[in-house]
Order: structure tokens, then sequence, then C-alpha cells
């Protein structure tokens, strides 16, 4: 089942279509300055579908960032630790996943996200995964710390 209106709440998990988002002019896309690989510098904006976890909702806006199982060798990413995840499954569900970058967050209205994630494939008998307020707490924190490297990607 596609993400509901009613599905965006603070830890959530969804899996959103990164074409549709990075398209949409009514979200603001943040994250830290890096080598854009054709001799200049940027925001770069999240290239591979993949899950998101919302971390914050206000009648409807909300922001939402990524989640990747890749650890990084330049810095050290948040470990989403197993016991954070409610109704996980593969990696997320196993403690192989980590917060991106906590530079890194979409945020603006909610139908921007239900429409990125449309193609979302269902859960199936499975409830839709959900970060714990522990572990929300954690990616918060870090989210907070690297906020100050955060840029606004200008389109």
């Amino acid at each position: 089942m596609p993400l509901t209106d009613a599905e965006i709440i603070l830890g959530a998990v969804a899996y959103f279509d990164v074409a549709t988002l990075n398209a949409d002019p009514r979200l603001t896309i943040k994250g830290a300055v890096v080598d854009l690989g054709d001799g200049t510098r940027g925001v770069q904006p999240l290239t591979r579908d993949g899950p998101c976890v919302c971390v914050e909702r206000q009648a409807d806006q909300a922001t939402w960032t990524p989640v990747t199982n890749r650890e990084q060798a330049k810095f050290k990413r948040l470990r989403i630790q197993k016991s954070w995840v409610i109704d996980g499954y593969d990696e997320l569900g196993a403690g192989e996943s980590f917060l991106q970058d906590g530079a890194n967050t979409y945020a603006g209205p909610v139908a921007c996200f239900i429409a990125a994630a449309a193609g979302e494939t269902p859960f199936g008998s499975r409830k839709r995964p959900t970060i714990t307020p522990e572990g929300l707490a954690a990616i918060r924190e870090e989210i907070d710390k690297q906020q100050p490297r955060a840029r606004v990607l200008k389109r």
C-alpha cells in the first residue's frame, strides 16, 4: 500500500522515487557541499531510490532524511540499531542500516512525499517500518550536529 497522509508520523520509514523528490520545486533539499565530479562543488541531491525516515511533521509539512545500508570510510555514519526498528526487515531490520548524512534532509508539503512514494512496493502483510523514539532521538541529534554543514540546493 503506498504511503498515506496518516502514515506520515515521526519515525515512519518510506521508500521514495528520488527523481520525483528532486524535481519537486516545493521541497527544500539540504545537504553538504561536495565535489560534483564536473570540477564544481555544490549540494548533491539523492541519486538512488531508497528508504527515508520522517524526522518532523507539522500539519501538512514534513521533513525526511535518507537511510543507507553502506558504511562510509570518510566519516562514521550513525548506525540504525536493530532495537530502534519496529517491523523492520532486510538490512533495516537486521541493524545493518545507517543514517546517510545528518546534513541531508528533504522538507516540504506532505503531498510531495506521498507522490514520491506512489511506486513504493506494498508491505503486504507487514506493517510500515518505524523507528522508535530512542532511535529517532539519536537521528535528530546527528542531524542537529551535521546541520552547520548543510546548505540548500540551488535550483
